[in-house]
Protein backbone atom coordinates (compact mmCIF):
# COMPACT_ATOMS: atom_id res chain seq x y z
CA UNK A 1 0.00 0.00 0.00
CA UNK A 2 1.57 3.35 -1.01
CA UNK A 3 1.97 6.25 1.38
CA UNK A 4 -1.13 8.41 0.88
CA UNK A 5 -0.61 10.83 3.74
CA UNK A 6 -1.34 14.27 2.29
CA UNK A 7 -2.46 16.30 5.29
CA UNK A 8 -5.95 17.10 6.56
CA UNK A 9 -8.95 15.89 4.61
CA UNK A 10 -12.24 17.72 4.94
CA UNK A 11 -15.14 15.95 6.58
CA UNK A 12 -18.11 14.74 4.61
CA UNK A 13 -20.77 17.36 4.04
CA UNK A 14 -23.92 16.96 6.20
CA UNK A 15 -26.68 15.01 4.50
CA UNK A 16 -24.43 13.93 1.64
CA UNK A 17 -24.66 10.15 2.13
CA UNK A 18 -27.42 7.82 0.97
CA UNK A 19 -28.04 4.13 0.47
CA UNK A 20 -28.63 2.37 -2.83
CA UNK A 21 -30.97 -0.57 -2.11
CA UNK A 22 -30.40 -2.08 -5.57
CA UNK A 23 -26.66 -2.61 -5.03
CA UNK A 24 -26.58 -2.77 -1.24
CA UNK A 25 -24.09 0.06 -1.03
CA UNK A 26 -23.73 3.52 0.50
CA UNK A 27 -22.77 6.53 -1.61
CA UNK A 28 -21.09 9.58 -0.10
CA UNK A 29 -20.16 12.86 -1.78
CA UNK A 30 -17.81 15.49 -0.37
CA UNK A 31 -15.44 18.27 -1.27
CA UNK A 32 -12.04 16.92 -0.24
CA UNK A 33 -8.66 18.58 0.24
CA UNK A 34 -7.28 21.91 1.36
CA UNK A 35 -9.41 25.04 1.07
CA UNK A 36 -9.10 26.55 -2.37
CA UNK A 37 -7.78 23.29 -3.85
CA UNK A 38 -10.67 20.95 -3.19
CA UNK A 39 -11.88 18.17 -5.42
CA UNK A 40 -15.42 16.81 -5.64
CA UNK A 41 -15.27 13.11 -4.77
CA UNK A 42 -17.78 10.27 -4.57
CA UNK A 43 -17.25 7.20 -2.36
CA UNK A 44 -19.21 3.97 -2.92
CA UNK A 45 -19.02 1.51 0.01
CA UNK A 46 -20.51 -1.97 0.39
CA UNK A 47 -23.20 -2.52 3.00
CA UNK A 48 -24.05 -6.19 2.49
CA UNK A 49 -20.49 -7.51 2.23
CA UNK A 50 -17.17 -6.98 3.97
CA UNK A 51 -14.88 -4.49 2.26
CA UNK A 52 -12.20 -6.46 0.40
CA UNK A 53 -10.18 -3.52 -0.93
CA UNK A 54 -10.18 -0.06 -2.40
CA UNK A 55 -10.72 0.83 -6.05
CA UNK A 56 -9.71 4.19 -7.52
CA UNK A 57 -11.48 5.28 -10.73
CA UNK A 58 -9.54 7.96 -12.63
CA UNK A 59 -11.69 9.77 -15.19
CA UNK A 60 -10.47 11.40 -18.37
CA UNK A 61 -10.71 15.07 -19.38
CA UNK A 62 -12.81 17.38 -21.53
CA UNK A 63 -15.60 15.67 -23.52
CA UNK A 64 -14.70 12.27 -22.05
CA UNK A 65 -15.46 13.42 -18.52
CA UNK A 66 -19.09 14.20 -19.32
CA UNK A 67 -19.81 11.39 -21.77
CA UNK A 68 -18.41 8.61 -19.56
CA UNK A 69 -19.50 9.84 -16.13
CA UNK A 70 -22.68 7.76 -15.99
CA UNK A 71 -20.88 4.58 -17.05
CA UNK A 72 -18.22 5.18 -14.40
CA UNK A 73 -20.99 5.61 -11.81
CA UNK A 74 -22.47 2.24 -12.83
CA UNK A 75 -19.04 0.59 -12.60
CA UNK A 76 -18.51 2.07 -9.11
CA UNK A 77 -21.90 0.81 -7.93
CA UNK A 78 -21.23 -2.67 -9.29
CA UNK A 79 -17.83 -2.78 -7.60
CA UNK A 80 -19.32 -1.65 -4.28
CA UNK A 81 -21.95 -4.37 -4.56
CA UNK A 82 -19.08 -6.88 -4.74
CA UNK A 83 -17.17 -5.56 -1.75
CA UNK A 84 -14.92 -2.81 -3.14
CA UNK A 85 -14.85 0.66 -1.61
CA UNK A 86 -14.68 2.70 -4.81
CA UNK A 87 -13.94 6.39 -5.25
CA UNK A 88 -14.62 8.65 -8.25
CA UNK A 89 -13.63 12.32 -8.43
CA UNK A 90 -13.22 15.45 -10.55
CA UNK A 91 -9.72 16.80 -11.09
CA UNK A 92 -9.10 20.40 -10.13
CA UNK A 93 -9.87 22.56 -13.12
CA UNK A 94 -12.64 20.20 -14.26
CA UNK A 95 -16.23 19.42 -13.31
CA UNK A 96 -17.24 20.83 -9.94
CA UNK A 97 -13.80 20.88 -8.31
CA UNK A 98 -11.81 24.02 -7.55
CA UNK A 99 -9.53 25.56 -10.14
CA UNK A 100 -5.98 24.30 -10.33
CA UNK A 101 -3.10 26.63 -9.53
CA UNK A 102 -2.00 28.47 -12.66
CA UNK A 103 -5.22 27.46 -14.42
CA UNK A 104 -3.67 24.54 -16.33
CA UNK A 105 -4.41 20.87 -15.68
CA UNK A 106 -1.22 18.78 -15.89
CA UNK A 107 -0.41 15.16 -15.26
CA UNK A 108 1.20 16.13 -11.96
CA UNK A 109 -1.95 17.97 -10.83
CA UNK A 110 -4.12 15.03 -11.90
CA UNK A 111 -1.95 12.56 -9.97
CA UNK A 112 -2.03 14.83 -6.90
CA UNK A 113 -5.84 14.96 -7.05
CA UNK A 114 -6.06 11.19 -7.43
CA UNK A 115 -3.90 10.81 -4.32
CA UNK A 116 -6.24 13.16 -2.45
CA UNK A 117 -9.22 11.01 -3.43
CA UNK A 118 -7.37 7.83 -2.45
CA UNK A 119 -6.38 9.28 0.92
CA UNK A 120 -10.03 10.14 1.61
CA UNK A 121 -11.06 6.57 0.75
CA UNK A 122 -8.40 5.11 3.05
CA UNK A 123 -9.30 7.46 5.91
CA UNK A 124 -12.97 6.46 5.76
CA UNK A 125 -12.55 2.73 5.13
CA UNK A 126 -9.08 1.76 6.42
CA UNK A 127 -8.50 -0.44 3.36
CA UNK A 128 -4.97 -1.76 2.95
CA UNK A 129 -5.10 -2.87 -0.68
CA UNK A 130 -5.82 -0.67 -3.70
CA UNK A 131 -6.68 -1.34 -7.31
CA UNK A 132 -6.40 1.39 -9.94
CA UNK A 133 -8.47 2.06 -13.05
CA UNK A 134 -8.12 4.87 -15.58
CA UNK A 135 -10.29 5.83 -18.53
CA UNK A 136 -8.64 7.43 -21.59
CA UNK A 137 -6.35 10.20 -20.28
CA UNK A 138 -7.02 8.93 -16.75
CA UNK A 139 -5.13 5.76 -17.66
CA UNK A 140 -1.90 7.76 -17.46
CA UNK A 141 -2.84 8.79 -13.91
CA UNK A 142 -3.79 5.25 -12.86
CA UNK A 143 -0.57 3.81 -14.31
CA UNK A 144 1.53 6.41 -12.48
CA UNK A 145 -0.11 5.60 -9.14
CA UNK A 146 0.02 1.83 -9.66
CA UNK A 147 3.76 1.96 -10.30
CA UNK A 148 4.18 3.44 -6.82
CA UNK A 149 2.29 0.46 -5.33
CA UNK A 150 4.07 -2.75 -6.31
CA UNK A 151 1.66 -5.48 -7.32
CA UNK A 152 -1.49 -3.34 -7.28
CA UNK A 153 -3.97 -4.46 -9.98
CA UNK A 154 -4.35 -1.96 -12.81
CA UNK A 155 -7.23 -1.59 -15.29
CA UNK A 156 -6.60 0.55 -18.39
CA UNK A 157 -9.95 1.45 -19.95
CA UNK A 158 -9.66 2.58 -23.59
CA UNK A 159 -6.34 4.10 -22.51
CA UNK A 160 -4.66 7.06 -24.15
CA UNK A 161 -1.35 5.70 -25.43
CA UNK A 162 0.15 9.15 -25.79
CA UNK A 163 -1.11 12.66 -25.26
CA UNK A 164 -0.22 13.89 -28.74
CA UNK A 165 -2.53 11.36 -30.39
CA UNK A 166 -5.27 12.18 -27.87
CA UNK A 167 -5.20 15.86 -28.79
CA UNK A 168 -5.12 15.03 -32.51
CA UNK A 169 -8.30 13.01 -32.10
CA UNK A 170 -9.93 15.76 -30.07
CA UNK A 171 -9.02 18.35 -32.68
CA UNK A 172 -10.36 16.22 -35.53
CA UNK A 173 -13.64 15.59 -33.74
CA UNK A 174 -13.94 19.31 -33.09
CA UNK A 175 -13.47 20.10 -36.78
CA UNK A 176 -16.05 17.48 -37.78
CA UNK A 177 -18.60 19.02 -35.44
CA UNK A 178 -17.77 22.44 -36.88
CA UNK A 179 -18.66 21.22 -40.36
CA UNK A 180 -21.92 19.69 -39.12
CA UNK A 181 -22.96 22.78 -37.17
CA UNK A 182 -25.25 25.48 -38.49
CA UNK A 183 -23.31 28.16 -40.39
CA UNK A 184 -23.66 30.75 -37.63
CA UNK A 185 -22.30 28.26 -35.09
CA UNK A 186 -19.44 26.83 -37.08
CA UNK A 187 -15.98 27.10 -35.58
CA UNK A 188 -13.29 29.06 -37.35
CA UNK A 189 -11.14 25.98 -37.90
CA UNK A 190 -7.99 27.83 -36.85
CA UNK A 191 -5.12 25.54 -35.89
CA UNK A 192 -4.31 24.98 -32.25
CA UNK A 193 -1.01 26.82 -32.63
CA UNK A 194 -2.74 29.85 -34.12
CA UNK A 195 -5.29 29.88 -31.31
CA UNK A 196 -2.54 29.59 -28.69
CA UNK A 197 -0.68 32.49 -30.27
CA UNK A 198 -3.77 34.70 -30.43
CA UNK A 199 -5.61 33.77 -27.23
CA UNK A 200 -3.35 31.61 -25.06
CA UNK A 201 -5.73 28.66 -25.34
CA UNK A 202 -7.25 26.42 -28.00
CA UNK A 203 -10.92 25.48 -28.20
CA UNK A 204 -11.66 21.81 -28.86
CA UNK A 205 -15.22 20.47 -28.64
CA UNK A 206 -16.16 23.57 -26.67
CA UNK A 207 -13.36 23.14 -24.13
CA UNK A 208 -10.80 25.89 -23.58
CA UNK A 209 -7.44 24.13 -23.31
CA UNK A 210 -4.58 26.29 -21.97
CA UNK A 211 -1.25 26.04 -23.75
CA UNK A 212 0.40 24.79 -20.55
CA UNK A 213 -2.04 21.85 -20.34
CA UNK A 214 -1.55 21.04 -24.00
CA UNK A 215 2.24 21.17 -23.77
CA UNK A 216 2.38 19.03 -20.62
CA UNK A 217 -0.11 16.32 -21.57
CA UNK A 218 0.73 15.89 -25.24
CA UNK A 219 4.19 14.64 -24.26
CA UNK A 220 2.92 11.98 -21.85
CA UNK A 221 2.89 8.28 -22.79
CA UNK A 222 1.81 5.02 -21.21
CA UNK A 223 4.77 3.15 -19.70
CA UNK A 224 6.16 0.23 -21.69
CA UNK A 225 6.73 -1.80 -18.50
CA UNK A 226 3.95 -2.11 -15.92
CA UNK A 227 5.78 -4.39 -13.53
CA UNK A 228 6.52 -8.06 -13.05
CA UNK A 229 3.47 -10.19 -12.24
CA UNK A 230 1.17 -7.16 -12.03
CA UNK A 231 -2.43 -8.03 -12.92
CA UNK A 232 -3.50 -5.76 -15.77
CA UNK A 233 -6.86 -5.44 -17.51
CA UNK A 234 -6.80 -3.78 -20.92
CA UNK A 235 -10.28 -2.65 -22.00
CA UNK A 236 -9.95 -2.35 -25.78
CA UNK A 237 -12.81 -0.18 -27.07
CA UNK A 238 -13.22 0.06 -30.84
CA UNK A 239 -14.55 -1.56 -33.98
CA UNK A 240 -11.34 -2.88 -35.51
CA UNK A 241 -9.66 -6.20 -34.76
CA UNK A 242 -6.17 -4.74 -35.10
CA UNK A 243 -5.43 -1.93 -32.62
CA UNK A 244 -2.34 -0.09 -31.37
CA UNK A 245 -2.91 -1.76 -28.02
CA UNK A 246 -1.74 -5.15 -29.26
CA UNK A 247 1.94 -4.23 -29.44
CA UNK A 248 1.75 -2.44 -26.12
CA UNK A 249 0.03 -5.36 -24.38
CA UNK A 250 2.58 -7.80 -25.79
CA UNK A 251 5.38 -5.61 -24.41
CA UNK A 252 3.76 -5.56 -20.97
CA UNK A 253 3.46 -9.35 -21.02
CA UNK A 254 7.08 -9.71 -22.12
CA UNK A 255 8.08 -7.69 -19.05
CA UNK A 256 6.14 -10.11 -16.85
CA UNK A 257 2.74 -8.45 -16.42
CA UNK A 258 -0.30 -10.73 -16.37
CA UNK A 259 -2.48 -9.06 -19.00
CA UNK A 260 -6.18 -9.77 -19.56
CA UNK A 261 -8.02 -8.13 -22.48
CA UNK A 262 -11.69 -7.12 -22.58
CA UNK A 263 -12.70 -6.34 -26.16
CA UNK A 264 -15.70 -4.02 -26.46
CA UNK A 265 -16.93 -3.37 -29.98
CA UNK A 266 -18.24 0.18 -30.29
CA UNK A 267 -17.15 3.59 -31.47
CA UNK A 268 -14.67 5.49 -29.34
CA UNK A 269 -16.66 6.81 -26.40
CA UNK A 270 -15.63 10.45 -26.82
CA UNK A 271 -17.35 10.64 -30.22
CA UNK A 272 -20.61 12.57 -29.95
CA UNK A 273 -23.43 10.08 -30.68
CA UNK A 274 -26.10 10.76 -33.27
CA UNK A 275 -28.80 9.54 -30.87
CA UNK A 276 -28.48 9.70 -27.10
CA UNK A 277 -29.13 6.46 -25.24
CA UNK A 278 -29.26 6.01 -21.46
CA UNK A 279 -26.18 3.98 -20.47
CA UNK A 280 -28.36 1.58 -18.49
CA UNK A 281 -30.06 0.58 -21.74
CA UNK A 282 -26.84 0.01 -23.64
CA UNK A 283 -25.44 -3.53 -24.14
CA UNK A 284 -22.00 -1.91 -24.46
CA UNK A 285 -22.30 -0.40 -20.99
CA UNK A 286 -23.48 -3.72 -19.59
CA UNK A 287 -20.45 -5.43 -21.11
CA UNK A 288 -18.09 -2.81 -19.68
CA UNK A 289 -19.58 -2.89 -16.19
CA UNK A 290 -19.73 -6.69 -16.03
CA UNK A 291 -16.28 -7.16 -17.52
CA UNK A 292 -14.47 -4.73 -15.22
CA UNK A 293 -16.31 -6.07 -12.16
CA UNK A 294 -15.57 -9.72 -13.00
CA UNK A 295 -11.89 -8.90 -13.43
CA UNK A 296 -11.73 -7.02 -10.12
CA UNK A 297 -13.38 -9.93 -8.31
CA UNK A 298 -10.98 -12.36 -9.97
CA UNK A 299 -7.89 -10.52 -8.74
CA UNK A 300 -9.21 -9.92 -5.21
CA UNK A 301 -6.79 -11.17 -2.53
CA UNK A 302 -7.28 -14.78 -1.44
CA UNK A 303 -7.14 -13.81 2.23
CA UNK A 304 -10.27 -11.67 1.82
CA UNK A 305 -12.77 -13.80 -0.13
CA UNK A 306 -15.93 -12.16 -1.41
CA UNK A 307 -19.22 -13.24 0.13
CA UNK A 308 -21.34 -13.35 -3.03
Amino acid sequence: MPDVSIGPVDATLPGSSWSDPHTGSTETVAFVGANGSQILAFLHRPERHATVGGFLLCSSLYEDLELNSRTELLVARALAAHGFATVRFHYRGTGNSDNVGGGAVTLDSMVADARTAMSWLVDLTSVTRMSFCGFRMGALVAAELAQRDEGAPLALWAPTINGAEYYRGLSRASRVLGVRAEPQRQQTGASAEKQFAERGFAEMLGNQIPRASFEDLRGRVLPSDLGYKRRVLLVDVGLGDVTPYQTLASGWADCGALVDVLKVRTRQLWMVPDVWEPPENSPVTEQLVAGITRWAVGVAPDESPLDV
